[in-house]
């Protein structure tokens, strides 16, 4: 039986923006992250040998993004910057036995005060230079003053492009200490624009994956994998519309956010609140449908509107709705709905039509037996309006139908009709969803409980 061939590890390519040698550079030693030293007289020396070193073979190409200075020939020598970094790297590269073939040096032409056109050109000759699967290496030192913004710029360009960087480096020329020049490898400085925009991509749509793979690179605190597992059982429940788990994943969720906060790790405890503030100090129901609508999930923020509102204002609250402990449930409720659920949803069935009407002559009538209403008619008014909508608007999407059915076009008019003009269904827009949805979780919040008029 043939055994698999070991997949090959990614070519990497350096990149550096290339500083004028100055006639008065003089070859210095360089301590490196290894503990070794390597020889550097041009800026861009002494790091580029040590990643050379470090990355040996792996290493197929130094991309030298060069202005029209460092093709001068330095003052008072023969030679321009460019020639001498070329012949400095290809006798290192022979003193250490690795590759140096036509185009392992590449250069990329760059005008300093070219604006947005010469970063755009320098996208482009850059990518020109990478096959699917290149990582690359920065060399942060060289260049002229916005070099390390464009060469961040560009690292993050390809990254979304499928070129992710593999690590950094800098080298520091100490005037006052001689003998203390050294290059610093900052891979870990580069790898935090990856948590960053982890911590973006967690707060939008709850996807963990960038997270995953920036502390799957580094040592990292037990508490961390569990915020991200509760984190993607809490989408994976969201997105497979499994309601009955909510309030589970919640819990779990939010134990794990809190444990988290209190995490071994320079960063992350400082990036939290910010995310906090999508949904709430503490994971609710409301909070959870509205990170749901701001991540445009609108088919599941309704869906976990209709099915677990109910569960929400009857068990949690304890200022909207109270079942009284003899009332029966309807003979006819499906498997699949909670007993809460068919008791708002047979209280609204009494209720709609006063609500509809605002008319609240029955209000203290014994037409509401089963149930004791603990809030002000306006706002359950408004609370059993918006469901009966929000309950319309699901079943719509539900059946991937852009036509209100037959039987629901007469509760759709009345209900664009009534005082809180509703939009026509068959007229209403993504946007027109998001609103109605916040608009209810706005209604009933605790502070709208109370008689208004």
């Amino acid at each position: 039986m043939k055994k698999k061939k070991a997949s090959a590890s990614p070519e990497k390519k350096i990149i550096l923006f290339m500083s004028v040698m100055s006639p008065q550079a003089k070859s210095k030693p360089y301590l490196c992250p290894d503990g070794r030293e390597v020889e550097g007289t041009q800026t861009n020396e002494a790091p580029v040998k040590y990643l050379l070193r470090h990355y040996g073979k792996k290493i197929t190409k130094i991309l030298c993004v060069v202005s029209a200075a460092c093709r001068e020939n330095v003052n008072g020598r023969d030679y321009s910057t460019l020639d001498y970094f070329r012949r400095e790297i290809a006798r290192f590269c022979h003193e250490e036995e690795l590759p140096f073939p036509d185009g392992f040096l590449t250069e990329i032409d760059f005008q300093e005060d070219g604006e947005m056109e010469a970063e755009a050109d320098l996208v482009r000759d850059v990518s020109r230079e990478l096959k699917p699967g290149d990582e690359i290496l920065l060399e942060t030192t060289g260049g002229f003053r916005n070099s390390v913004m464009l060469l961040l710029l560009l690292s993050k360009i390809l990254a979304y492009t499928g070129h992710p960087t593999a690590g950094a480096v800098y080298s520091f020329f100490d005037r006052t200490n001689a003998g203390k020049d050294q290059v610093y490898d900052v891979s870990d400085l580069t790898g935090l624009f990856d948590l960053i925009g982890g911590m973006q991509e967690l707060s939008g749509f709850g996807n963990v994956n960038a997270l995953r793979a920036y502390y799957k690179k580094r040592p990292h605190d037990a508490k961390i994998d569990s915020l991200l597992s509760a984190t993607k059982n809490l989408l994976d429940t969201i997105t497979l519309c499994r309601t009955r788990q909510i309030r589970e994943a919640m819990r779990d969720f939010n134990d794990a956010m809190s444990a988290a906060e209190t995490c071994q790790d320079a960063f992350l405890p400082q990036l939290l609140p910010a995310f906090r503030q999508k949904y709430g100090e503490r994971m609710t129901l409301p909070g959870l449908i509205r990170w749901c609508v701001n991540s445009d999930m609108l088919q599941q923020a309704l869906t976990i509107y209709k099915e677990n509102i109910p569960d929400y204002l009857i068990d949690e609250r304890k200022d909207v709705l109270e079942v009284n402990p003899d009332a029966s449930l309807p003979s006819d409720k499906p498997s699949y709905q909670s007993d809460n659920e068919a008791h708002f949803r047979g209280f609204i069935a009494s209720f709609y039509r006063d609500a509809l009407r605002d008319d609240s002559r029955n209000w203290y009538g014994g037409q509401y037996a089963d149930y004791n209403v603990l809030c002000s008619f306006e706002a359950m008014s408004r609370i059993a309006l918006d469901y009966s909508y929000i309950l319309l608007l699901r079943n719509m999407t539900n059946h991937a139908s852009d036509v209100v059915e037959k039987s629901n076009e007469t509760k759709a008019r009345q209900l664009h009709e009534c005082r809180y003009h509703y939009p026509l269904l068959d007229q209403i827009t993504a946007e027109d969803v998001r609103n109605v949805i916040l608009q209810a979780l706005e209604n009933m919040k605790p502070g709208n409980m109370k008689e208004s008029r």
